[in-house]
């Protein structure tokens, strides 16, 4: 996604997200993952920010890192209990390394490991990733759980066809989305609408299998992954998550 378009959704990220339950139980969901012997955790996709208290409450010491400096302005409006927060992109992530090496777990979350552009992009990515955990360090990220379809598209979100319309806020500030399939990406448009304002961004995700996620995380180096669907887990977590080791 260009830099402009985290400019634009930066400002109503939190209105798009509040209540949906991704956010809501990222701390719940890292806590079933990790154990005891897990105190030192960056989060690499911190965006805006989420609920971090009962991990802080538990011992964990919590970095933080995002690639657009808008999402992290929207974050340090806030009270949060990150230790340190970092600007840089997943590929730079050993930079941070070299000020606050190494980590115990490292966590990209939200689905947001689907805006890698390019399949060879991601590889990169996870050699980065395993290249800042301790010896018995873990990674955790998440995706759609993309189901196979007949047509143009291989495969696409459950309940999510092409062109289908929804309205996710309509109150003073109307948000609206579109969502369309294109070169093996699922690509959503948002439409704000105020009184006075009226803006648009777009969100690309690569659609990855779950044996291609698999096939990337050995070649980068890790020993094994596990997959783990936290639905049935008492969380209601709306995405298919990768521990790799």
């Amino acid at each position: 996604m260009k830099i402009d378009q985290y400019q634009i959704m930066s400002k109503y990220y939190d209105l798009l997200v509040c209540g949906r339950d991704h956010i809501i139980n990222q701390e719940k969901v890292i806590s079933k993952l990790i154990n005891s012997s897990h105190i030192k955790l960056l989060d690499a996709a911190c965006g805006t920010g989420i609920e971090n208290s009962g991990l802080v409450k538990a011992g964990k010491e919590i970095f933080a890192n995002d690639g657009s400096i808008f999402m992290l302005q929207e974050l340090n409006k806030k009270k949060h209990d990150y230790k340190r927060i970092f600007n840089e992109e997943w590929i730079n992530l050993d930079r941070i390394y070299e000020i606050e090496s190494n980590y115990d777990v490292i966590y990209i979350l939200g689905n947001t490991i689907s805006h890698c552009p390019t399949i060879e992009y991601l590889l990169e990515v996870f050699i980065k990733v395993r290249q800042g955990l301790n010896k018995n360090g873990m990674f955790l990220f998440d995706s759609r759980n993309w189901i196979p379809v007949d047509g143009d598209e291989p495969y696409i979100q459950q309940g999510r066809k092409t062109n289908e319309k929804r309205v996710l806020l309509n109150s003073e500030i109307k948000i609206e989305d579109d969502c369309n399939y294109q070169n093996g990406k699922q690509i959503i448009t948002y439409f704000v609408n105020t009184n006075n304002t009226h803006e648009s961004f777009s969100l690309e995700y690569q659609i990855i299998p779950q044996f291609k996620f698999e096939e990337l995380i050995i070649l980068a180096g890790f020993n094994y992954v596990e997959i783990f669907d936290m639905k049935n887990e008492g969380t209601g977590y709306p995405y298919i998550i990768y521990r790799a080791k």
